[in-house]
């Protein structure tokens, strides 16, 4: 603005923006970073593998179907064999949402 002001041309004017808009972004990252607090958050979920939890729905991986209740939380479940409900299990890894389990 204080460039139209001084009748500088508008070329020179969007040349002067676009530098102090490079320069801003370069000087505030970090401090925006900080402020806002863009750091990664690790929700944990690797501390579920191991764990022993119940199945609350029977598991077929085959039909896509299989609930269990581990630490409180309710998961999709897969398993390589038929579980039925109530059965003890362990978490033996992760796919994507599900648990993958194995029964005790």
């Amino acid at each position: 603005m204080i460039l139209a002001f001084l009748n500088v041309s508008f070329v020179i004017q969007v040349v002067v923006f676009s530098i102090l808009t490079v320069i801003q972004i370069i000087l505030f990252r970090p401090l925006a970073r900080k402020i806002f607090n863009f750091e990664k958050t690790d929700t944990n979920y690797t501390q579920i593998i191991g764990a022993i939890g119940f199945v609350t729905e029977n598991i077929n991986s085959a039909e896509g179907k299989g609930r269990v209740s581990v630490n409180g939380a309710d998961w999709k479940a897969k398993s390589e064999n038929i579980i039925k409900k109530g059965t003890k299990v362990k978490v033996v890894s992760i796919s994507g949402a599900s648990l993958i389990v194995k029964p005790l």
